[in-house]
């Protein structure tokens, strides 16, 4: 991120932390809770000091109770598996490519059906100055956890770059429907912020591909802190999470034949958010009994590992 916007953000939540020794939501606005979920469990600091920008976060398939994690742009191209108390497993260093601005990680189906895919983003753009954009594919890695050695090498990996219809966008979150199989990115900004898809059929490794905008997110901007920082499609397919700086907007379809994006143009529930630091990255959990947050290290605050159970 550039100086003046991580500026911004300082100034932008200066006044959440008031809010929060008040007791009262940002505005004095009460959020609207969502029943299926309870407040935030502070589950602990991260023990990883080389974490410190965290701007996506993905629930395992393979271990239990474990996430994976990345750094924001400038950082080494490093994958962090960590366990849900906020201590690293293991780091996996990705071979062939760069951090430019890594943003999100999802984790979902791909090419083979026997395996689970991370989905890593490189969509991070905040002077929407590149062209191309970059989705990197890596089946989840299965490895030993017991070993000596606590650094692993991934070399195989899917490079899927792609553009926009119109103009260059910034983005920061990142989803799979493991439904359709179709890819979605919100794009981050003010006004009615883009939904853009990326059909299962289209994706490809050879080509360069363009997105389809197919929407607008339905979210009442109040300023900066509703710029979408992150976003995760549950393993059912039937709930979407999308986090704020200053909001976590909740959805549920009732059937799958309500498209993500029809249902993202509909009114969200709102829950109760825990104000981090900077806070960017959400992900359910495989068995949908909850879903963590993390933020990134600012302002000298160790980020914590939060986890809202559903009720």
């Amino acid at each position: 991120m550039s100086i003046y916007f991580r500026l911004t953000i300082l100034f932008l939540l200066l006044p959440l932390f008031v809010c929060c020794q008040e007791n009262e939501a940002p505005n004095n606005e009460p959020d609207i809770p969502v029943a299926a979920y309870g407040t935030a469990q502070d589950l602990g600091e991260l023990s990883d000091n080389e974490i410190n920008e965290a701007s996506g976060i993905a629930a395992s398939i393979h271990y239990e109770d474990a996430l994976w994690v990345h750094n924001d742009s400038g950082n080494d191209p490093l994958l962090f598996l960590i366990n849900n108390q906020g201590r690293t497993l293991k780091t996996f260093f990705i071979q062939g490519i760069e951090n430019r601005d890594w943003e999100d990680i999802t984790i979902g189906p791909g090419p083979d059906e026997n395996k689970q895919y991370i989905y890593l983003g490189e969509i991070g753009d905040n002077l929407t100055r590149y062209d191309t954009k970059f989705i990197y594919r890596i089946a989840e890695p299965i490895t030993s956890l017991d070993d000596q050695s606590k650094v692993d090498t991934i070399s195989n990996i899917d490079v899927i770059e792609f553009r926009y219809p119109e103009k260059t966008q910034n983005a920061e979150a990142l989803m799979i429907d493991p439904i359709t199989k179709d890819v979605y990115i919100i794009a981050k900004n003010l006004d009615d912020p883009s939904i853009y898809r990326l059909p299962h059929e289209q994706i490809s490794t050879s080509q360069l591909l363009t997105l389809e905008e197919t929407g607008k997110l339905n979210i009442e901007s109040k300023g900066l802190q509703d710029l979408v920082t992150g976003g995760d499609i549950s393993s059912d397919g039937l709930e979407v999470l999308i986090k704020t700086y200053g909001h976590i907007y909740h959805w549920k379809r009732e059937n799958t034949q309500t498209t993500i994006t029809d249902l993202l143009q509909s009114q969200p529930d709102t829950i109760t958010y825990n104000p981090e630091p900077q806070g960017e990255a959400i992900t359910f959990t495989p068995t949908l009994d909850g879903f963590y947050t993390l933020s990134e290290k600012r302002f000298g605050i160790i980020p914590h590992l939060f986890f809202y159970p559903r009720k």
